[in-house]
């Protein structure tokens, strides 16, 4: 494009202007520390860059190292030898040692590696960490721990084998979907080879922070260290903190770097045009250097990243998939736990279905809901797994803030826990103020036959309260009007323990709905439980007066749901039991027929029963109300739909209350 002839005196005046100022002050004589030729930065401060990047990616390693452990072993106690992505073996154990069961100042986590290559380090590991807890301060969902790390018993092997002495203190603060780590070493921290002193850390401070719901880290640290092979030594203060996405470069934040014997220099990160890079800046001299040339990515990385190398650059529009969390739980899963998946910004909904399937067949698809709460998902599944099966998350859309949309997938399995098993069963999902349900925890049970205490307890805060709270068998009393959620943990007698859960809905104030639970695998319903009112729908009576024996109902909201019965042997319908019942209309002379279907799906075969616990009709024979419940096969399966559907009626719910 040619300038127009209007603005070029504006324009030229302005560089004049810039190249004016730009002269006073890089090019004066009162900065003798700036080079007036250009310098061979990277060349010359390259082994600054690296000393300072050596201990800030180790420090924080340790630190990350904590987080991960405290992670694991506050849930599930302790981790058996289990082999490390190199073949090496790690184990751990949280040690208890005033039988709280809660961490508490004074207990310790221990690590024992052999040869065992973690995420978060570029060495191998061989010898143990010792994490001495000093101090917890809780307050609400909030955790804060002081913790000190012992040195001298790890050797770490990267071409050969170094060794560190003294210790660092840990601060670990813990709020919802939020991390801040500290490293401090109060005293100089020797790095040895062979014996011989390589490396002197004084005194430093190192920081990082990791914000899940804006997918954003900050990275900070300050000291000094001392390279004895190239006998140099170099102080580090930042400028302003490294951040960015999650598993993305950097794209602000500044280091100053001061070797002994030569004038400062600037590490700075770019925005988008080469933030694969990091700069080496001086005066008017910049060169550029790639990050991972610098960096062996603790800076980026969060629990759960495989591949902390593989970082993207910096793009407003980015979205992918960064981690799944909680990957740890591989093997001790809970069997209705939530997984968290983490993105690298936050977004705005999914556009699809979310569940979780098996990996092997007999195939099953479990239905989940899902908590967005900015970059972290939060995904439950909606009725308990099946313990010692492998599942995996079934990929979906995402679409975020910035109007990108993504395809997740965590492209990982998982295996369900089976060392404790809660099993709860309710006599129905639905409950009214004087009809609530039998609940039950029979079938509950914990491997290899170990004694189990049982615990009911509300997640929901609607004051009930239950019958006999710790017992096999219980019922409840409402509280507040409203659904409700409840919870059975079963812990077995080495406080090992898990936790299924279950929502009952309030019906009080409905006279018609269908009610139906589903097992998984089955195929009508698809293995959900779903309640259907005339709130979010409206009933239709297909039932034709001068045909007393076949009631027809059809339920129509987004999705079309019908039931259909049939006494089988021409005599009107009446309440009482029909059994041996097939499919309607193909049911034979003398059978009865039932046939529940909906949403574009219906059985080839079908053999159930049902229960009329009220009809009536007015005198022309139309139906006024219903009460049924029933039970359907669908083309020889082994798991049965079971169903509810009221018509017109507040006849109870739950019958025959244990």
């Amino acid at each position: 494009m040619r300038d127009s002839p209007v603005h070029k005196p504006l324009a030229l005046l302005l560089s004049l202007s810039l190249l004016a100022a730009c002269s006073s002050e890089s090019d004066s004589p009162d900065n003798p520390d700036i080079p007036d030729e250009k310098p061979e930065l990277e060349r010359t401060y390259g082994p600054a860059a690296s000393a300072y990047f050596d201990v800030l990616d180790r420090q924080l390693s340790f630190a990350e190292l904590l987080h991960d452990t405290h992670l694991q072993l506050a849930q599930i106690g302790h981790i058996e030898e289990s082999i490390c992505s190199n073949g090496g073996l790690l184990s751990a154990q949280w040690h208890d040692n005033d039988g709280s069961e809660a961490v508490s100042a004074g207990d310790q986590y221990q690590l024992h590696l052999r040869d065992c290559q973690l995420p978060w380090f570029a060495e191998v590991l061989d010898g143990s960490l010792l994490f001495e807890i000093t101090e917890v301060e809780s307050q609400q969902q909030d955790q804060t721990l002081s913790v000190q790390l012992g040195l001298s018993d790890i050797v770490l092997k990267d071409g050969g084998e170094y060794q560190l002495d003294n210790h660092l203190e840990l601060t670990m603060r813990l709020t919802p979907n939020r991390y801040a780590l500290e490293v401090h070493n109060p005293e100089a921290i020797t790095l040895y080879h062979r014996f011989e002193e390589e490396q002197i850390l004084q005194p430093s401070t190192f920081g990082k922070t990791v914000d899940s719901e804006r997918a954003f880290y900050q990275v900070q640290g300050s000291g000094e260290v001392q390279d004895l092979l190239k006998q140099q030594t170099v102080q580090f203060q930042q400028s302003t903190p490294w951040q960015g996405y999650l598993m993305e470069y950097p794209h602000q934040g500044a280091a100053e770097l001061t070797p002994q014997g030569l004038p400062p220099v600037t590490l700075a990160s770019n925005f988008v045009v080469d933030s694969r890079m990091i700069n080496f800046q001086q005066g008017q001299w910049v060169e550029k250097s790639q990050w991972l040339n610098r960096s062996q990515g603790v800076l980026w990385r969060v629990p759960g990243v495989t591949s902390p190398n593989n970082p993207r650059e910096y793009k407003a529009s980015n979205l992918q998939f960064v981690a799944q969390l909680n990957a740890y739980l591989n093997g001790a899963y809970p069997i209705q736990g939530t997984m968290q998946v983490q993105l690298s910004r936050p977004i705005e909904r999914i556009a699809t279905s979310v569940s979780f399937r098996t990996t092997q067949s007999p195939f099953d698809y479990i239905d989940a809901h899902s908590i967005i709460e900015g970059g972290l998902l939060s995904i439950t599944p909606t009725r308990p797994l099946e313990p010692g099966r492998t599942y995996q998350l079934e990929s979906f859309v995402a679409y975020g803030e910035n109007g990108t949309s993504l395809s997740v997938s965590t492209r990982s399995n998982f295996t369900v826990s089976d060392q404790v098993v809660p099993v709860l069963t309710a006599q129905s999902g639905l409950f009214r103020v004087d009809d609530t349900p039998w609940l039950s925890a029979k079938g509950s049970h914990a491997k290899e036959g170990e004694a189990i205490d049982i615990e009911w307890f509300e997640i929901s805060d609607t004051g009930l309260v239950f019958e006999t709270p710790t017992e096999l068998h219980t019922g409840f009393t409402p509280g507040r009007p409203g659904d409700i959620e409840i919870g059975l943990r079963v812990t077995n007698e080495l406080g090992q323990s898990d936790t299924v859960t279950q929502t009952l809905r309030d019906a009080a104030d409905d006279q018609r709905f269908i009610y139906f639970d589903s097992p998984a695998g089955e195929y009508i319903g698809q293995g959900k439980r779903r309640y259907l009112s005339s709130r979010d729908g409206y009933f239709t009576n297909n039932s034709n007066s001068e045909q007393l024996d076949t009631i027809r109902l059809r339920y129509d909201n987004d999705r079309n749901w019908s039931l259909d019965l049939q006494s089988g042997d021409g005599t009107p319908l009446r309440e009482g039991r029909y059994e041996g019942a097939t499919r309607y209309p193909f049911n034979r002379d003398g059978e009865p027929g039932v046939n529940f279907s909906g949403e574009g799906r219906g059985c080839n075969t079908i053999n159930g029963e049902f229960e009329i616990h009220q009809l009536q009709r007015d005198a022309h024979g139309n139906l006024l109300a219903l009460a049924v419940d029933y039970t359907q096969y669908c083309s020889n399966g082994t798991e049965p739909l079971r169903g509810k559907l009221r018509y017109n009626t507040d006849y109870p719910i739950n019958l025959n209350h244990r």
